[in-house]
């Protein structure tokens, strides 16, 4: 899972000038990795999931590529003591300026070399599952331990860049970089520092913004039955027979969501979603920023469940409000003040959008279609 030994040996990555990580048994070694967005934190919201983060060590000197299951024979940090639904800057979210940034946030965890360890080289696997039950991300590294790579550690701790790659698929290729600052080393996997792919990349908030004109809303009113359009006047289409270009659902915690057709308050595709216990269906801009304040009023959507609820409240992230709203199992359109129901922040940007909250321990399924701001 890190590199393929017969087209990318271990001897063609490294030089005397870019040498491999060393280290010594009984060392401690601190790993940093971007935020990229996932972190429980006012700016976000306190539902931000963390399953699991471990660092494993495959056998001394291997001659293939470890496979998951071997790595994990040899687990030798578990970071894993996140709590979800506290904001507690632990596990994968140690990143205790994740607001000032939250894409390339400063994120590390510490832990140590066993001194158990046997001298020799090895691959040093950093392993994190975001969802429960959902492909790991995973950045891997060659290292030498208790012995010599042509780089001494240059004092007790040594820093080490984790790149979250796309799920289950990292590869370490390339020269290690070395940058030392007073008694700390800090080494690199790879080319590069800090690079992220996969879903989780987003757009810099300053750039993409959409504004329109605004129509006037009743705050927190409701009606049942079908309509026509999926929108309202001059406003952003979010959801109306599947997603508008540009936003996802993929910052959702505990649930699965999916465009269907069949069962819908307008056209003939509605978004179905099975949340679990606590589960949050999150929607967002993954490229472009939605500025509401002097454009929007009003949050537009309609809504159904697979069983009767009121345990289901929306909130924007970073907002002031979480609104309560009842679930039937007929479709109810709701229109929600951004300002006086929800407490919107001004600037709607990935991962800020809103969210569906399943506030209780009973599963549910939702379908929610004709999702406008207004």
């Amino acid at each position: 899972m890190c590199r393929d030994p017969m087209t990318n040996p271990v001897s063609a990555a490294y030089s005397s000038s870019f040498p491999m990580a060393s280290y010594q048994p009984g060392q401690t070694v601190c790993m940093a990795w971007p935020s990229k967005n996932h972190v429980a934190a006012t700016c976000t919201n306190p539902f931000i999931p963390d399953t699991s983060l471990e660092i494993m060590l495959s056998p001394v000197n291997p001659t293939s590529d470890p496979s998951l299951s071997v790595f994990q024979q040899n687990i030798i940090a578990n970071l894993t003591d996140h709590v979800n639904g506290v904001i507690d800057f632990k596990g994968f979210q140690h990143c205790p300026a994740f607001c000032e940034n939250m894409d390339k946030s400063f994120c590390e965890r510490c832990f140590t070399i066993p001194s158990t360890t046997q001298p020799g080289r090895y691959v040093m696997l950093w392993y994190w599952v975001f969802n429960p039950g959902s492909a790991p991300y995973t950045s891997c590294m060659d290292v030498m331990i208790g012995g010599s790579s042509g780089q001494s550690s240059a004092g007790p701790v040594t820093t080490v860049s984790a790149t979250t790659a796309g799920p289950t698929t990292t590869t370490t290729a390339g020269p290690t970089t070395t940058t030392t600052a007073g008694p700390t080393t800090t080494t690199t996997a790879g080319p590069t520092t800090t690079t992220t792919a996969g879903p989780t990349t987003t757009a810099a908030a300053s750039t993409g913004v959409v504004t329109g004109g605004a129509t006037g809303s009743s705050s927190g009113s409701s009606s049942t039955g079908g309509s026509s359009s999926g929108s309202s006047g001059s406003g952003v289409t979010i959801f109306d027979e599947g997603f508008a270009s540009g936003y996802t659902s993929a910052w959702s915690w505990q649930t699965t969501a999916n465009t269907v057709s069949g069962d819908a308050y307008s056209g003939q595709m509605s978004l179905q979603a099975s949340l679990g216990p606590w589960g949050g269906l999150q929607i967002g801009a993954n490229q472009q920023g939605v500025m509401w304040q002097g454009h929007y009023t009003t949050l537009n959507f309609a809504i159904k469940g697979a069983a009767a609820t009121s345990q289901f409240d929306v909130w924007f992230s970073g907002g002031a409000v979480r609104h309560s709203i009842a679930v039937g199992t007929s479709w109810t359109h709701y229109s929600l003040s951004l300002q006086g129901d929800l407490g919107a922040p001004a600037s709607i940007f990935n991962p800020a959008g809103f969210v569906f909250f399943n506030d209780g321990p009973s599963p549910n399924t939702i379908y929610v279609d004709s999702i406008t701001l207004s």
